[in-house]
This record gives C-alpha cells, sequence and structure tokens, in this order.
C-alpha cells in the first residue's frame, strides 16, 4: 500500500479505509462496467410485485431473504388483488422456503436467459448481510450485480445494512428502494412506500449508472 505507484479501490469506502490503517494515499475507484444500458424507467404493469435476484446466493444472505419472504406474505394479504411473488436464478438457497413463500429458484443461466428474466421483473433485489461476523463484507464492497441492476432501468430494492456502501451509493442517488432493517412489518411498509416513485428511482439509477 505504501510502496505501489498507483491504487484502484473497488469502492470508496474501502480506499477510504485502507487509508486509515496504513497510511493516507491517493487511490482511483474502479467498478465494474456496462456496455449498453436501458434508455429509460421501464413500464411495469399495475399491481404487480415481482421481485427478481440473480448471481450466487450467499449463505449470509440467508436471514435477510426469510424476513424479506415474510414481508411479502404480510402485502399479500393487504393487497389480494396483486400478483407478488419472488424468483432467483441463484441455484440454490441456503434453507427449505416454507410453502406459502411463493419463491421460484432457477438454475444459473446465461446473459440472454437473464435479459429475459429481466423483462418480467419489477423490482430487483440486492442483499447485504446485516450479522456482524459479515460487517466487512458490506461495509465495503460493491458486487457485479449492483451495477447490472443500475442500467436495467427495473427498480432497485436494496436490502442490507445502513453502512454499507452498495446502501451509501444508492442513497446518495436516490436510486433504490432501501430497506435497512429486517422486521417485516416495517419492510412491507417501506416498500409499498417506495413503489410510488419506482419510476424516478429507476431513472436516478440509470444516470448513477452512466456515471
Amino acid at each position: 500500500w505504501k510502496l505501489a505507484r498507483g491504487i484502484f479501490a473497488i469502492s470508496n469506502e474501502i480506499g477510504n479505509e485502507y487509508s486509515i490503517r496504513y497510511g493516507a494515499r491517493q487511490f482511483v475507484t474502479v467498478t465494474d462496467g456496462l456496455k449498453t444500458f436501458a434508455t429509460g424507467a421501464l413500464t411495469r404493469p399495475q399491481k404487480s410485485l415481482r421481485i427478481y435476484f440473480m448471481g450466487l446466493f450467499h449463505f449470509s444472505y440467508s436471514s435477510n431473504l426469510r424476513a424479506f419472504l415474510d414481508s411479502l406474505k404480510i402485502l399479500r394479504a393487504q393487497l389480494p388483488d396483486w400478483k407478488i411473488d419472488f424468483t432467483a436464478r441463484c441455484g440454490h438457497i441456503h434453507f427449505t422456503p416454507q410453502a406459502d413463500d411463493q419463491i421460484t429458484i432457477l438454475p444459473y443461466a446465461t446473459e440472454l436467459e437473464v435479459e429475459s428474466d429481466l423483462e418480467k421483473a419489477d423490482l430487483l433485489y440486492l442483499p447485504m448481510p446485516f450479522a456482524d461476523a459479515a460487517q466487512a463484507f458490506s461495509r465495503f464492497s460493491l458486487s457485479t450485480k449492483l451495477v447490472t441492476y443500475l442500467g436495467s432501468g427495473i427498480p432497485i430494492l436494496f436490502h442490507g445494512p445502513e453502512d454499507a456502501a452498495a446502501n451509501r451509493v444508492l442513497e446518495d442517488s436516490n436510486a433504490a428502494i432501501r430497506l435497512n432493517t429486517n422486521g417485516p412489518e416495517l419492510m412491507a411498509k417501506i416498500l409499498l412506500d417506495g413503489l410510488k416513485n419506482r419510476n424516478e428511482i429507476a431513472e436516478n439509477a440509470l444516470r448513477l449508472a452512466r456515471e
């Protein structure tokens, strides 16, 4: 760190943390990039809440997903005429779903299949773990799927701690509905309120992706 001629960091948070630990250095933040972007926020059906996750489902996301699936049950009770479900293209998850979870687990697939999935999604789920043991993971990580989600034209639903790098990036640009809790009732309320601004959130995400 001290002798390097140049430093690249995956997020501002990890670059700043290393500067505190090992000595102040200038660094350049480099994330994944995108070759194409949606032209704008994609139109979605009324009374539809199809949530989609793609990528590796880390075991530390399990408590997030369990709480989130419970929040969707609350919304189904409040909105009986809505279509509300969850699709995860991740191969498997690390717990056995309950009978009424309405979750579909799909195998890993090609980019073309993922693009087809996105055409049917209303929200893109981005979890980061709350557990103390995963604190460094949440605080400093900016995942590949975050960048993919930003350019999709579909609103992002971030679910993780407030001090997560991804939360800070999304909060600064108002580019996601953010669930900074694992309390199902509060999550259901935040999600329903956030849906009122879904187009604005998707447009902000696209702007951030271009930047």
